[in-house]
């Protein structure tokens, strides 16, 4: 039969995975003895994740994940989603239990000088949509492919990645966002830090900022993107109150600066 041919699956944004649901689609998905790239779509609770995630199947087919309307977890453990082989696209909206997103008890397993960010080496676009509780996302130094990052409406949110504090495990932590390409962050009305010092970016292409008030330093220098053309998309206001290194370098990124409101 064609249904069981079927290489790619689909389940569309109108359709929700909850725990009435998650065992008849799963038997479904099963019979699809063919299937190679799986897009699943507004997954609503843990246990409905976990069954998910159970099956070998899955976790190596799917290539994007939205955790939509996600309840009941105030503290997401991310690594649940480290065994996801092809998972590219990644997406939480109207998460507005999760509080933290944490990496687990990462440093007790892996050696200090392990690099881990081999974990979501595939993940190339993350979104987060009013998580109204969330206060960082320090978790995507696990990814160090990641080429988008659009974050808006996420009431609480502070810092994108968050300094480690004193006391804390130091483990060896590779240079973040090197093949990022595109950087949006809208309405995020706590947001003081992107990174804590300068970052080189040499992929990036574009940055666009709106509604951050008490952002006021972009992880910027004279090294970063040395060579390449960055957009910088920010009202004309917020860009006269930027912090910069020195003035050579505000002058640099000067032909970077686009008024959306002129645009």
């Amino acid at each position: 039969m064609w249904w069981s041919s079927l290489k790619t699956y689909c389940l569309n944004e109108n359709n929700v995975l909850a725990v009435d649901s998650t065992e008849n689609l799963i038997e479904e998905l099963k019979s699809l003895q063919h299937l190679n790239i799986l897009w699943m779509s507004k997954i609503e609770n843990m246990i409905a994740l976990e069954r998910f995630l159970s099956h070998h199947l899955f976790r190596c087919c799917t290539k994007a994940l939205h955790l939509s309307c996600f309840r009941g977890t105030d503290v997401f453990d991310v690594l649940c989603l480290e065994n996801m082989e092809r998972l590219e696209i990644l997406h939480f909206s109207f998460c507005e239990d999760m509080e933290e997103i944490k990496m687990g008890n990462l440093h007790t397993r892996v050696p200090p000088s392990t690099n881990y960010t081999s974990r979501f080496h595939t993940l190339r676009d993350v979104q987060f949509l009013r998580c109204d509780k969330l206060r960082d996302v320090t978790w995507l130094i696990l990814a160090p492919n990641l080429r988008s990052l659009y974050i808006q409406n996420c009431a609480k949110m502070e810092e994108i990645l968050r300094e480690r504090k004193q006391g804390e495990v130091a483990e060896v932590v590779p240079t973040p966002f090197l093949k990022l390409e595109t950087l949006q962050f809208i309405n995020l009305p706590e947001l003081k830090s992107i990174y804590w010092d300068a970052l080189p970016f040499p992929c990036l292409k574009r940055i666009e900022v709106g509604g951050c008030p008490k952002l006021k330093k972009l992880p910027l220098n004279s090294d970063s993107a040395k060579g390449n053309h960055i957009t910088i998309r920010v009202m004309q206001a917020w860009w006269n109150n930027l912090e910069w290194e020195n003035e050579a370098t505000r002058d640099a990124f000067l032909p970077s600066f686009k008024n959306p409101s002129l645009n």
